[in-house]
């Protein structure tokens, strides 16, 4: 008939549907070499974030909204580096295997090391936004009259005071920081290099391990083929003397006779 569709190819739908899933759930190989691209992805976000720290405390009249632009843009660089963290934390969800729980943690730690000095360099820079405020405020409020003027001189003696203390204080801070920061990254590459190599280890202890393993269940086989190589000879031997023939003696004598 010509007005009747054709049927539809029931076998091969049933080959796609009972088809098996593969399953989603990463090896731990697989993890690992997550776990490396991560941490040089997340180092290279830092360096992202450090570039926009680092213009908080190079100029001393810079202006409050340049400020605050760094800022945020070092919060918004800084919430990358969490939310990738946050993915590889997703990752490693469930998994038990020590070396990856070791260097999942190292990077938990340098993350809360490196939110730390965010937050004071962020600190830092809004102690300065407040100095300019005051001190523009303080510009705008000046008056004509002299009790006025020297109100306001005041205050502005005492603001820039206090504002060349506030710098001062923020360069030594800048530079200890800088040094801890150093010293945090090569804690950081030390810690790292440790895990390696601790795992390492574990692999070449698991591996002498089946060695040993092998070595003595091949001792125990030959062992047992010698066992039953001498059994073997017994029981032919004991089947020889078996089949030799029993001569009476003194027939035996007669006959030579």
């Amino acid at each position: 008939m010509e007005n009747q569709s054709k049927p539809e190819n029931s076998e091969e739908n049933l080959e796609v549907t009972d088809r098996p899933k593969r399953s989603g759930k990463p090896t731990i190989k697989v993890i690992e070499c997550k776990l490396v691209e991560a941490s040089n992805k997340l180092n290279n976000i830092w360096k992202r974030c450090l570039a926009h720290l680092s213009k908080l405390g190079k100029e001393e009249n810079i202006l409050p909204d340049v400020l605050k632009k760094q800022i945020s843009e070092a919060r918004d660089v800084f919430e990358e580096y969490q939310l990738e963290l946050l993915q590889i934390r997703e990752l490693c969800a469930g998994v038990h295997y020590s070396e990856v729980i070791e260097e999942l943690t190292v990077l938990e730690e340098t993350a809360l090391k490196r939110k730390e000095y965010l937050d004071s360099k962020i600190n830092d820079a809004n102690e300065r936004i407040k100095i300019c405020l005051l001190e523009t405020r303080s510009g705008r409020s000046e008056t004509i009259s002299t009790s006025s003027v020297n109100s306001v001189r005041s205050a502005r003696i005492k603001a820039k005071a206090h504002a060349k203390a506030a710098l001062k204080k923020a360069e030594i801070q800048k530079r200890r920081l800088e040094i801890e920061t150093k010293s945090a990254i090569m804690l950081e590459e030390e810690e790292m290099a440790l895990a390696r190599k601790r795992r390492n280890e574990h692999f070449k202890l698991a591996a002498l391990r089946l060695d040993e393993e092998a070595q003595v269940a091949l001792a125990a086989v030959e062992a047992l083929d010698e066992e039953i190589d001498k059994i073997n000879f017994e029981e032919e031997r004991s089947v020889k003397l078996e089949r030799l023939p029993v001569y009476n003696t003194k027939q035996r004598v007669e006959e030579y006779i």
